[in-house]
């Protein structure tokens, strides 16, 4: 017999799981813990560091460029390398060029048309979450809170500089299929999952998680249709290989991925400066150069992500 909890509406599902299997989950979260210390060791770029990539291309600069030759009728891949190339990041392995449904999709709509995409985007995930945090959460304390939470997470969701990143669309998309996902009703969520793989190929680990939880809760139907999503997926992943294969060759600079770039615990720092936690210490707040996005460009240069964010 489980007690009744504190904030839920219902007990959630890890009330009920068995001792080994509990032990289990608690050792994963502080496995998650531990690897959220290793932030501790990427260092913090001082206000007004520019870093040794600060003279090239941005990524943002990179991706509007592709854009716009797009939107001028060049080809995708084509365009994609010389932009590259001229922007001094590796164009080895295939995953350094992102696959071209968002550049192809903006390169043939209106600026306003696109921004009005991501608001549009942006609030059917926040009004999708907020639902789901209405029925999980009845004591407004407690919903107050996790509203907070969500408005501070979508602050990099919602600026019109950032529309060309696929970071951005990949993220709200899998944050509305998660959100869309429920008992019984997951063909939505799949389809939407699909797509978020589509922008940014990164979002394939969310769906194999998410196959692999509905197989183990025994919704065979729902496994099925997440490895079908993701069996889509590896299909255009092949495809976007060869295409890149056509337009670089072994002269080409290669990425030197993750393994260089403080790993795990960057990307704990980035999460850190791209959302609203980032505005609470009043230091933060004195030195805009400190805050949010500002800090999270800084960081990135310093770091050398420009070049590792296309692996």
């Amino acid at each position: 017999m489980t007690r009744a909890p504190l904030w839920l509406s219902t007990p959630s599902r890890f009330a009920a799981l068995p001792v080994a299997r509990a032990r289990l989950v608690a050792a994963g979260v502080a496995l998650l813990i531990l690897g959220a210390l290793t932030v501790l060791f990427v260092p913090v770029p001082a206000p007004g560091a520019t870093g040794a990539g600060a003279d090239r291309q941005g990524d943002v600069a990179l991706y509007e460029s592709i854009v716009a030759a797009v939107a001028h009728g060049e080809d995708y891949y084509r365009s994609a390398a010389d932009a590259l190339r001229a922007g001094s990041y590796p164009l080895r392995p295939f995953l350094t060029f992102r696959m071209p449904g968002l550049a192809v999709v903006q390169g043939a709509l209106p600026a306003l048309a696109i921004i009005a995409l991501l608001y549009a985007l942006a609030a059917a995930t926040a009004w999708s979450w907020y639902r789901r945090i209405a029925e999980a959460l009845p004591r407004w304390p407690a919903r107050a809170v996790a509203l907070g939470l969500l408005a501070a997470g979508m602050l990099a969701f919602v600026q019109s500089a950032l529309v060309a990143f696929h970071e951005i669309w990949a993220g709200l998309l899998v944050a509305l299929s998660l959100a869309l996902r429920r008992p019984g009703r997951w063909v939505e969520a799949a389809a939407i999952g699909a797509l978020a793989m589509l922008i940014r190929e990164t979002a394939a680990l969310y769906v194999v998680v998410m196959a692999a939880l509905a197989f183990a809760e025994g919704h065979k139907r729902e496994a099925a249709g997440w490895a079908a999503a993701l069996g889509l997926f590896t299909v255009a992943l092949i495809a976007h290989a060869v295409a890149v294969h056509g337009v670089t060759g072994p002269l080409d600079a290669a990425s030197p991925g993750w393994a260089g770039l403080n790993g795990f615990g960057l990307f704990v720092r980035a999460m850190t400066l791209a959302t609203g936690v980032q505005l609470l210490p009043p230091r933060a707040r004195r030195d805009p150069r400190r805050t949010g996005i500002g800090r999270l460009g800084e960081l990135a240069r310093s770091a050398g992500v420009a070049r590792a964010r296309h692996l």
